[in-house]
């Protein structure tokens, strides 16, 4: 009955601590989560909510336009660079896809950027392919890209 006493002791300060300190980026992280849950399923409708609304007409005309021909088998998330001091994060992320007319599963690396704009975090454009390419609209791309393609430091 000690031995279980003190282990409750010793974990409750631990769970406590863990639960008032939420991890780093959560509001981007979870932007990521929900914008590509939705972009693997097509949910145009989701995914939008997390579009930059300056932007938001010509990025899911390419959502729309993309979501036709291809089949997202898995995506996974490998690295998050964010620049803080521009509000500027780049995702790269591992596609597993298949094109609607073939059966040839292909996996590609893409890159996502998402702008921080009055502190909420918004998808703007991806690279990467051909195929799973979202332009980024021009007027942001001096915002995006830093002149020494530094995105900043990794949060995984």
């Amino acid at each position: 009955m000690k031995k279980g006493i003190s282990i409750l002791l010793i974990f409750v300060p631990l769970i406590i601590i863990f639960i008032a300190c939420p991890p780093k980026n959560m509001q981007l992280n979870e932007s990521l989560f929900y914008y590509n849950n939705a972009y693997r399923w097509k949910r145009t409708d989701v995914s939008s909510d997390f579009v930059h609304p300056v932007y938001k007409q010509l990025l899911l005309k390419s959502l729309r336009n993309q979501e036709k021909g291809i089949n997202i088998s898995e995506l996974e998330i490998e690295d998050i660079f964010v620049d803080k001091e521009r509000g500027v994060a780049l995702i790269k992320i591992r596609i597993s896809y298949l094109m609607s007319n073939e059966t040839l599963l292909r996996e590609e690396v893409i890159s996502q950027y998402w702008l921080k704009d009055d502190s909420k975090w918004f998808f703007v454009g991806q690279t990467g392919s051909d195929r799973l390419g979202i332009p980024i609209p021009e007027e942001i791309k001096s915002r995006v890209f830093s002149e020494a393609n530094d995105a900043g430091t990794s949060d995984n």
